[in-house]
């Protein structure tokens, strides 16, 4: 009697899969971890506008003594301006305020999923993020700004938002053709528009309704964060705007509803 081989199941291959696909999201956050080397962890705020100045410049080559990149000068077209030290800011697990988007958090209704498990009850919304950090060198490096302003709360009412990123296109640890496949499935989703900065969609459960718009449209821009001293007013007004018209249907804290009865928005 010939034995027949005993093969795995559906299920077994399913979680096989999900669990190597884990696997290798966490080598790549591995590898991002090293690009913080040397950042300081003390010393200084880790949240609010100044911290915001310190973790752009951080990244910019700013605090590397044998950086050759100068800011901007007002009279200069940005396309003039080079950071040669500059380097893109990774999104890994080092992170306090974005979760890094991978294979199995990725699409809109993975990603509101997730928030309605992890959100706090300060957080009304989704907000993600999606960059290309081919703009890391350039002088007005909306990429990099963009990441700073939300790493380290530009504004204080980042934190009724859940923070989600995602770095498309040039990504060293997006080698592989399931990267590469994985991008292309997240600007679709997106919308993603090379040339305009980051993308950026908040997403409001309760309702679905889905806000989009360019870092660029919010001034998320190195000359304008310079000018107003890491503070970002576009995106604060924006931000507002988000949290007045989100319907009574949704999620949100009745501390941010009198909040935003206060200030008038």
């Amino acid at each position: 009697m010939t034995q027949r081989p005993i093969l795995p199941d559906a299920s077994f291959l399913s979680q096989l899969m999900l669990a190597l696909l884990a696997g290798l999201f966490l080598v790549g956050c591995q590898g991002a971890e090293n690009d913080f080397a040397g950042y300081p962890t003390s010393g200084g705020p880790t949240t609010g506008p100044a911290a915001v100045l310190a973790f752009e410049a951080f990244f910019r080559g700013e605090l590397n003594p044998a950086a050759k990149g100068t800011p901007p000068k007002q009279h200069e077209p940005l396309w003039k301006v080079s950071f040669p030290d500059a380097r893109p800011i990774p999104l890994s697990s080092r992170l306090a305020h974005i979760t890094p988007l991978h294979q199995q958090l990725w699409s809109r209704k993975t990603v509101l999923e997730h928030f309605g498990k992890m959100r706090n009850d300060d957080q009304v919304a989704a907000l993600v993020f999606i960059k290309s950090e081919y703009c890391h060198t350039n002088g007005s490096r909306p990429c990099g700004v963009t990441t700073s302003a939300f790493e380290c709360q530009s504004t204080p009412l980042l934190k009724h938002f859940k923070i989600y990123g995602a770095w498309i296109a040039a990504n060293p640890y997006h080698e592989s053709d399931e990267w590469i496949d994985w991008e292309s499935r997240v600007k679709h989703e997106y919308k993603f528009e090379q040339g305009s900065g980051p993308t950026i969609i908040v997403l409001v459960p309760g309702n679905g309704q889905v806000i989009r718009i360019r870092a660029r449209d919010l001034k998320l821009e190195l000359p304008f964060l310079t000018k107003h001293d890491g503070r970002t007013p576009k995106l604060e007004e924006f931000l507002q705007q988000v949290l007045a018209d989100t319907p009574e249907t949704a999620v949100i804290p009745k501390v941010v509803r009198q909040q935003n009865q206060e200030t008038g928005s």
